[in-house]
């Protein structure tokens, strides 16, 4: 199978709510998901993919699948803590 990775997002930006996203890379191509709570938030996510699609292009990778849509279950998720460093150097 081809090498890529794969990485998940949670924020929670003041006046935009719970947002999750999804970014994977394989074999030099990109895709991008986007769930927002609220309508608004998923409609402007929308709205910018192609904006994010010029950038990856830009960037020199093919894209993929870019999607956005809102979800009014998505929970926030808790930030990570000490004991749950954002980044692994050892991974």
């Amino acid at each position: 199978a081809q090498a890529g990775w794969n990485v998940r997002s949670d924020f929670d930006r003041a006046g935009l709510g719970p947002v999750c996203s999804h970014l994977s890379l394989r074999g030099g191509r990109i895709s991008s998901h986007f769930v927002a709570r609220r309508e608004a938030t998923g409609r402007l996510l929308e709205q910018a993919l192609p904006q994010l699609q010029r950038a990856f292009t830009r960037a020199g990778l093919e894209v993929g699948r870019l999607s956005a849509r809102h979800d009014e279950h998505l929970e926030a998720l808790p930030l990570p803590g000490p004991s749950h460093p954002l980044l692994d150097e050892k991974a």
